[in-house]
């Protein structure tokens, strides 16, 4: 996962959850390499969300589930979606500058020369 392997990350993952399936990193983990994996243009992020959901459950402030929920929205350009999990994560951590970056970002898609709103795909909180 560190290093954006996600493909290969995803069925060390999925044995990760057999093991511990409540586990809120290995859930969050699962998540977003199901989305970097399957995710847009093609698919849907039915699944990528689900285990963020279920990271979320065991852990409600779990860093890396919130912030990978809130970028799937932005992938997704639901902008207002995007905003209430981004504003989730600053209620959380205050000190969540991208968070607070993206959500202007948001605000003024403009000033945004990037048009997927990736602005976060090198640095980001994760």
């Amino acid at each position: 996962m560190d290093k954006g392997n996600h493909k290969d990350a995803l069925a060390m993952l999925r044995q990760l959850r057999l093991e511990d399936p409540s586990d809120p990193d290995t859930l969050a983990d699962l998540g977003w390499a199901e989305w970097r994996t399957k995710g847009l243009p093609a698919k849907s992020p039915e699944d990528s969300e689900e285990f963020l959901r279920l990271a979320l459950t065991f852990n409600p402030t779990h860093r890396r589930a919130m912030e990978y929920y809130a970028r799937i929205a932005m992938d997704m350009g639901q902008v207002d979606e995007a905003k209430i999990r981004l504003n989730r994560i600053l209620k959380a951590d205050s000190g969540a500058n991208w968070a607070r970056q993206a959500i202007r970002d948001l605000d003024n898609p403009d000033a945004n020369t990037d048009k997927g709103g990736r602005f976060w795909r090198k640095g980001g909180g994760a």
